[in-house]
């Protein structure tokens, strides 16, 4: 149960901390990495950083494994001013014994406190500064610590880097392949690394580029397996983008309209991503000749598979309009990132009785158009 409530801090501390890049609590740096020396004492410091222009109240705590053996220096709760930042210092004491191989984890937590009208307290935001003792494990052994991935544009090459670790006994050489798969899990291409030699608790870089020409744009996969001692192999999966989200709008079917008049647009549309696009719809905005936006219509949202083509209806209420021409702008909407796609028209909003003038003209033109065709067969008759 303990480790259970362990884990549900730590987190909450780490979606908190990932909020802090909106708020004003942040932090420098994240973490730091000790060997592990039985009894060896180190001493650090982090700072907290108070990126808004109101003071912020914090109060600092420690967990993890060896939070009995982390004393925390400076004081528990303290102010810092907007713009400003705090040093907060630490010592570790080294537990005589302790064998188990790999990472050993201690936190100290830094959490904005906030004053409610009440006079209670709650807790707001929060950062989280890590302490990392390391244990080399026996033999050969390496941990990806980093693999970075860019998003590229269409045709640009996809430039991987990949810091592995030797957190081993022995020293040992590195390599990697690098397979790349779409959302399908198709594979889609393979490229390898270089192959390093990488001394015990030391760290390298493995580098390999991937050529993206005639790849479709989209959403695709990395998975990198690096190989450390002959049949050892560490993994690691990273998410990348080629190109960009984009869905165009092929064409918007309408007809003027009469004043009192509900009509229907269509707003014919198509996806050029390699993946579904959910939650895509459609506005409309109906400006007058000042600029000024007289009506706002809606679509329903679609999801719009792969490639695909849709069609989106836009009901445009023309209730209470004054009879006119109006720049009418279909804006598209989709993607997480709120990006959109505009295209204008031009809308004649009419009089009901300016209809029934241009269907009497039409009328009366047809008419007159007939009668003289008539009269001029019969002439033609009468003559022969």
């Amino acid at each position: 149960m303990k480790r259970l409530i362990l884990f549900f801090i730590l987190f909450s501390l780490s979606f908190l901390s990932n909020l802090s890049s909106v708020d004003a609590i942040a932090m420098t740096p994240g973490k730091v990495v000790y060997e592990y020396v039985p009894g060896k004492v180190v001493e650090g410091s982090f700072s907290i950083l108070n990126r808004g222009s109101n003071p912020i109240k914090v109060e600092v705590g420690k967990l993890g494994e060896l939070e009995n053996y982390t004393t925390i220096l400076t004081p528990l709760e303290f102010d810092i001013p907007g713009y400003s930042s705090y040093e907060i210092k630490f010592r570790l004491r080294m537990p005589e014994r302790l064998e188990k191989p790999g990472k050993h984890l201690t936190y100290i937590s830094a959490v904005e406190k906030v004053s409610e009208g009440t006079g209670g307290i709650i807790v707001r935001t929060g950062v989280m500064f890590t302490i990392v003792v390391e244990i080399p494990y026996p033999g050969k052994y390496a941990e990806i610590t980093r693999f970075d991935v860019p998003n590229v544009k269409l045709n640009q090459p996809v430039n991987f880097e990949i810091e592995v670790r030797n957190l081993g006994t022995e020293n040992t050489t590195v390599s990697g392949i690098i397979d790349i798969f779409d959302v399908g899990k198709n594979k889609v291409g393979t490229v390898e690394t270089e192959s390093r030699f990488v001394v015990t608790k030391g760290s390298t870089l493995l580098r390999a580029v991937w050529d993206t020409k005639g790849i479709d744009p989209g959403n695709y996969i990395a998975v990198a397996n690096i190989d450390y001692g002959g049949s050892k192999t560490v993994n690691s999966t990273r998410r990348f983008k080629i190109g960009y989200l984009h869905i165009d709008i092929n064409n918007i079917v309408y007809n003027d309209s009469m004043v009192g008049e509900i009509t229907k647009m269509l707003v014919m549309v198509q996806s050029f991503w390699n993946d579904e696009v959910t939650n895509v719809y459609a506005t409309l905005e109906l400006i007058d000749e000042n600029g000024e936006i007289k009506m706002k219509s809606k679509s329903p949202s679609v999801d719009i598979k792969p490639w695909r083509k849709h069609t989106l209806e836009i009901y445009l209420d023309t209730h209470g309009l004054p009879p006119g021409e109006y720049r009418g702008k279909v804006i598209l909407h989709y993607g997480e990132n709120g990006k959109t796609t505009t295209r204008e028209i031009k809308i004649n909003i009419l009089q009901p009785f300016t209809w029934i003038l241009y269907l009497l003209g039409v009328i009366i033109i047809i008419g007159i158009v007939s009668g003289i065709f008539s009269y001029k067969k019969l002439k033609g008759r009468g003559r022969k």
